[in-house]
């Protein structure tokens, strides 16, 4: 979670908002939260283009 709040420059909270409007998947493994390295390189691509 943190190493994503990072890389996009946001909050938890967005991070939680992605995951309700489905823009972002989260893969839980007992009380741990996970983001697939792929899905999140292919968001940061997405919003770079969209910034640009």
């Amino acid at each position: 979670m943190a190493e994503v709040c990072e890389l996009f420059q946001i909050t938890r909270q967005t991070v939680y908002d992605w995951i309700k409007i489905g823009k972002l998947k989260r893969h839980k493994i007992r009380s741990r939260v996970f983001f697939l390295r792929e899905e999140v390189w292919q968001l940061f691509q997405q919003e770079v283009r969209a910034d640009e």
